[in-house]
């Protein structure tokens, strides 16, 4: 628990102000909870907790194969609905998949084997119920750039199939790996800035690619920059055909139409899904009825029948040409996993589902490796092909196997009529597709929001148009890595000052209103604290001081006094960090300054502790808020902090915006309401508001339903820690209170009255209790006298009538604080009292409690001789619906062996 979330009530204590530090963890269990958070957030192994061996074995089949968890509830409809979008993505898998082979300078049938088996192996083993596999542009034009450039297709098909397949195989070991090892966050290195320019680059790429196909061009340049293509395409201008840019620039405005006409009209997205099979049916009916192959108009021409054949005796792992294939299977193993990720998060994120990310690289990974021996290469879930799945209504990865059965039976008996499919029409399909990858109004929103990332995106594009497709990437990349590093290593500092009427800071360049304090400089830290930045935090706090003195000499005000460093945002800090400060401390100390730090982390004050800092800047000022220090410590008010409130026991129909607002009237000022409980017909039990408040005023209020019942409206506060709900003070219980000693007849009439309590805290009791109940839940007796506490009481000399109550104190808990408390007093009697639940009364916890008041009664009888012992009437004490039974014991000075 962070301390910015922390409320820490007090009373008029000395101390209320300190931040708590952290206690101690052994090395091993730090390390174990640090790499936990790092590779298992999500968990993934607390479902096998407590179950049977044959129950494990289920549940982890169904962890790599998602079919086994949702195949028993498939029923008809789900099967209707998958038969309609899986026939309807296979219509446009099949063209699309041919063009994408042509792109990567494959054989076409490639195209159709990669549209069979990897969708069979996602389908089983794939957690989205959207992402439609198949071959995508990008990672074909990747791999004809990066394999080209190492072995010429035309000139040797046979290596570069086989690298191609090795390359594949090689990109799903590394996507896989990532999975397992549950490093996929490498893959949040690609920003959407990144995504977004090089998509754009690629498209405009792989568009320029299929002039040689529109113009119908026999010799085109094997480089992908758009000088190298432009220059390719007009040194061939004699060589231009004008029939085959005739058909091309048709079937291209076919398409487009087609594809406008669908994204105004959603319901008909059926037309733009069927018309790239409509132009390859078209075409080839087209060229076969005039022969327009014999007139320059180039054909796929002849198709082998059949399934898959095997491919893992092709795989190339010793070869001069390996560490190409490996260099090309990481990088599109790369591509292939942002794109699909991101195309599965997106359609989860409407459909309200979650799917996992380091499965979903497994399930790739998998199916690229079985697909690399089954004569496939690479694939991931494109965008376009899985909108079309989205919008055909699918409901589980179904549609993927009915899309992977109708391209079988194309391989089976259909791939001849193919024959006279006309390139020119498989380029329209590919520029038709591109265009859509460039998302210009992305581009619009980066410049509008922030100009690095829009200078990000810009680098990736002219990096890939004016490059190659790797010197995009890795400029993108190069150029995001370096962001962060000058986020590390620059972070900003602001001066806070106070908003009018409030008390709360906030930078005074964003609240021009806010108010410095006089004879006070407050400055917050915006970034962990490391090696990277320590030098320049120190130069920079430096400069903040001495430009503050400047401005104080100018304009006469009170000489600077105080310099406090709002820690908030500092989420960490190391050995440098820590340098860092001790070399500030002595800046201060020079000047008669002095250093005051607000509001550390668990992390910062854990390693503060330890190297001693603490010590050297003294814990008095180590406060909770940054409120100046104008006073002594003991005098500065720590009961106003953020936190967030949950009000119960309002009906539904109340719960809005408005009446959030209304209520927080009742505390210190209002920072946010949770809109997400705002809404009366979703799950939520209450309404949720963040707010400053003073814990010294326990607050609520009754609602009135009909006008005559009322019903007690409680306020719970969430993240309250440890304190002591007597004294208010931090680091122990009440039971451990060594303030504890109050008059019994003070204790009842405060009951009703009590400022700390355990009804402070927000749990999951969410009932809408009666107020009777709602005050003895509030009582300090319960909090006495609940569990199997014990009770002593004191009958006091000056007043017989005013027994004493004292909390027992558990073994090792300030048992000498409250013996010295309780000598000092004058007593008459003692009588040991043995309160339990009669329900939940157990010998182990008797006599576990009967050592613990052993050792408080031994302590107070060392210190001090008791006159004579009075034994107390047994009583019943009704609370929480449940009695208590009071056993007294008589004691007397006497006494060598203390027990129940």
């Amino acid at each position: 628990m962070g301390n910015a979330d922390c409320v820490y009530p007090t009373s008029n204590v000395e101390y209320a102000h300190r931040v708590a530090i952290p206690p101690p963890q052994p090395f091993v269990k730090s390390l174990k909870y640090n790499l936990k958070e790092t590779f298992f957030p999500d968990d993934p192994l607390r479902q096998f907790k407590n179950q049977p061996p044959s129950r494990k074995l289920i549940l982890g089949l169904q962890y790599f194969l998602p079919i086994l968890k949702w195949a028993p509830r498939y029923n008809l409809e789900f099967l209707k609905a998958d038969l309609i979008a899986g026939i309807t993505i296979a219509s446009l898998a099949i063209p699309q998949g041919i063009s994408y082979a042509k792109l990567a300078n494959l054989p076409p049938i490639l195209g159709l084997y990669s549209s069979f088996v990897p969708p069979l192996v996602y389908a089983m083993m794939g957690s989205s119920r959207d992402l439609a596999v198949g071959t995508v542009a990008v990672a074909s034009l990747l791999t004809a750039s990066m394999l080209g450039n190492e072995v010429n297709a035309n000139e040797n098909p046979k290596l570069y199939l086989h690298l191609a397949f090795t390359a594949t195989f090689f990109a799903g070991v590394f996507q896989a790996s990532l999975g397992l090892l549950r490093l996929g966050f490498i893959v949040d290195f690609l920003s959407h800035a990144t995504i977004v320019g090089f998509m754009a680059g690629a498209a405009t790429v792989v568009c320029l690619q299929q002039l040689k196909g529109i113009l119908g061009l026999d010799h085109f340049t094997h480089a992908t920059d758009l000088v190298s293509v432009m220059r390719s395409v007009f040194t061939q201008t004699h060589q231009w055909r004008w029939e085959s840019a005739v058909l091309g620039c048709c079937f291209l405005f076919f398409l487009l139409t087609t594809r406008y006409f669908s994204k105004r009209r959603p319901k008909f997205f059926w037309i733009s899904a069927m018309a790239p099979l409509t132009s390859v049916v078209l075409g080839s009916l087209l060229v076969y009825l005039t022969h327009a192959e014999r007139h320059g108009v180039q054909v796929i021409g002849h198709l082998k029948k059949g399934l898959n054949p095997p491919s893992f005796g092709d795989l190339v792992f010793v070869s001069p040409h390996l560490t190409t294939a490996i260099k090309t299977g990481i990088i599109t193993g790369v591509i292939a996993l942002a794109e699909g990720i991101a195309v599965g998060r997106s359609f989860a994120m409407f459909k309200n589902y979650h799917i996992d990310g380091n499965k979903e690289m497994i399930a790739i990974g998998t199916m690229n490796i079985v697909g690399s021996c089954t004569s496939c290469y690479l694939t991931t879930g494109p965008f376009s092909r899985s909108a079309v799945n989205f919008n055909a209504g699918c409901k589980t990865a179904v549609s993927n196997i009915v899309m992977a059965l109708a391209v079988m039976m194309t391989l089976l008996f259909l791939t001849p009529l193919f024959h006279y499919t006309p390139l020119v029409v498989l380029s329209s399909i590919i520029i038709s597709a591109m265009l859509g990858l460039i998302d210009y109004e992305a581009a619009i929103h980066l410049w509008n929001v922030d100009k690095f990332d829009f200078i990000v995106c810009i680098s990736a594009y002219v990096g890939v148009v004016f490059g190659s497709v790797e010197m995009g990437l890795v400029l993108a990349v190069a150029i995001s890595l370096l962001r962060v590093l000058l986020f590390v290593a620059r972070p900003r500092t602001f001066i806070l000052g106070n908003i009018p009427n409030s008390i709360i800071y906030r930078n005074v360049e964003q609240y021009p209103n806010a108010s410095t304090v006089p004879g006070v400089l407050i400055l917050e830290i915006d970034a962990p604290i490391y090696f990277a930045n320590s030098s320049y935090l120190r130069e920079r706090i430096s400069r903040w001081i001495d430009e503050e003195e400047d401005r104080i000499k100018s304009s006469a005000e009170t000489s600077l006094q105080y310099v406090i460093l709002d820690m908030s945002a500092v989420g960490n800090i190391d050995t440098s960090g820590i340098s860092m400060f001790e070399e500030v401390k002595k800046i201060t100390d020079r000047r008669g300054l002095k250093l005051v730090l607000a509001n550390p982390g668990s992390e910062v004050m854990k390693k503060l502790n330890k190297s001693k800092f603490i010590e050297n800047i003294g814990q008095e000022w180590i406060f909770l808020t940054k409120r100046p220090p104008d006073k002594m410590p003991q005098e500065i008010d720590f009961s106003t902090s953020s936190c967030w409130v949950q009000i119960q026991g309002l009906p539904p129909s109340t719960w809005n915006k408005e009446n959030a607002e209304r209520i927080s009237r009742l505390f210190e000022g209002l920072i946010e309401v949770d809109e997400s409980r705002t809404n009366s017909e979703g799950w939520s039990s209450y309404l949720r508001i963040k707010v400053w408040l003073d814990v010294n005023k326990p607050t609520g209020f009754f609602h009135s339903k009909d006008g005559i019942k009322k019903d007690w409206v409680r306020f719970k506060y969430e993240k309250i820690p440890t304190f002591c709900f007597r004294c208010g003070r931090i680091g122990h219980i009440m039971r451990t209170c060594p303030e504890s000693l109050i008059p019994l007849s003070q204790l009842e009439q405060s009951s009703k009255t009590l400022k700390f309590g355990p009804w402070l805290k927000a749990n999951n009791n969410l009932g809408n209790p009666s107020i009777s109940s709602n005050l003895i839940q509030h009582s300090h007796a319960q909090g006495v006298l609940q569990g199997s506490n014990r009770v002593l009481k004191l009958r006091c000399s000056q007043d017989p009538a005013s027994p004493i109550a004292i909390p027992e104190a558990r073994p090792h808990d300030a048992l000498p604080s409250l013996a010295l408390s309780l000598s000092s007093r004058q007593t008459e009697s003692i009588n040991y009292n043995t309160s339990t639940f009669k329900e939940e009364k157990s010998k182990d916890s008797k006599q576990s409690s009967s050592i613990c008041s052993s050792t408080l009664l031994k302590e107070v009888l060392s210190r001090k001789n008791v006159k004579q012992s009075i034994c107390l009437p047994q009583a019943l004490v009704i609370s929480d619906d449940r009695l208590i039974s009071e056993q007294h014991i008589l004691l007397t000075e006497e006494a060598s062996k203390i027990g129940d």
